[in-house]
């Protein structure tokens, strides 16, 4: 019970506009993410999305946010990327 109507939604986080609701992530979300990576030693999309709850572009923006911050490199040659922070997660 509690609902307004058919489709009513409880809590929604609005990062951009453009993206949808599978599109988004939580700064809790993405500290597991980041947690996960540092923990297994392996970063990938891929990787993510089968570990969290979320779809693949969202894992590659996390995985994106997380070479912008230093934490994982680019990709390489053949697309395998660096985990550059300590399994704590630094």
């Amino acid at each position: 019970m509690g609902r307004t109507g058919p489709r009513a939604i409880t809590h929604a986080a609005v990062i951009d506009p453009d993206q949808t609701e599978d599109e988004t992530y939580t700064d809790a979300l993405y500290a597991r993410a980041v947690a996960i990576v540092a923990r297994e030693n392996k970063a990938s999309a891929s990787f993510l999305q089968r570990l969290l709850p979320v779809s693949y572009s969202c894992a590659a923006r996390m995985i994106g946010q997380m070479e912008r911050e230093g934490r994982v490199s680019g990709p390489n040659h053949i697309g395998r990327r660096e985990v550059l922070m300590s399994r704590t997660g630094d």
